[in-house]
């Protein structure tokens, strides 16, 4: 008779510490084009409404990649990035807006990509990151870059007023 045998030599379950990048602070931007657009995109045949991580309102994943009003304010943070920690060689992967209604929410996730960000275009709930122990505080013109690894989201939205933002992942090109 063959039994199947598995002997288990080490098992561990641990975290280790990784560089990461955790950036905030606030841009002009276009908000009531931006907001109009969203509510636009996620009204389309082709949205990502609630079959994300975002349990809310979502345009599809490239619906601003190449949008005129997203350019100049998305350089300032590029550039951001290119003067302070020297990165490798990247691209805009994917850019989306999303509405977040009463009872909406984000669950906690990370990201397969380089890094990943957001710019809020109204007030909210804040982007909650517990591995690091840090917010992006949602609000007007408020944005943040960080290391698509890191866990994040937000809670529900316990008012009334909706919360609007556009999230991106810039993806690592130097392997290609």
């Amino acid at each position: 008779m063959l039994v199947n045998l598995m002997l288990i030599q080490k098992f561990i379950n641990s975290k280790v510490n990784r560089d990461y990048v955790f950036i905030t602070g606030t841009i002009e931007i276009n908000i009531p084009y931006f907001i109009d657009k969203i509510n636009r995109g996620c009204s389309e045949n082709t949205n990502k409404n609630y079959q994300t991580h975002i349990k809310g309102g979502m345009t599809d994943w490239d619906y601003f990649n190449n949008d005129p009003e997203l350019g100049p304010p998305l350089m300032k943070i590029l550039d951001c990035i290119d003067k302070h920690i020297d990165p490798p060689a990247y691209e805009l992967h994917e850019c989306w807006g999303f509405i977040e209604k009463f009872g909406d929410r984000s669950t906690f996730h990370g990201h397969p990509h380089f890094l990943s960000g957001v710019i809020y275009l109204s007030k909210g709930q804040d982007l909650e990151f517990p591995e690091i122990k840090q917010t992006i505080k949602a609000d007007e013109g408020v944005f943040g870059i960080f290391s698509s690894f890191l866990k994040h989201g937000c809670y529900r939205n316990h008012t009334s007023i909706p919360k609007y933002g556009l999230s991106f992942n810039l993806r690592d090109t130097s392997g290609y």
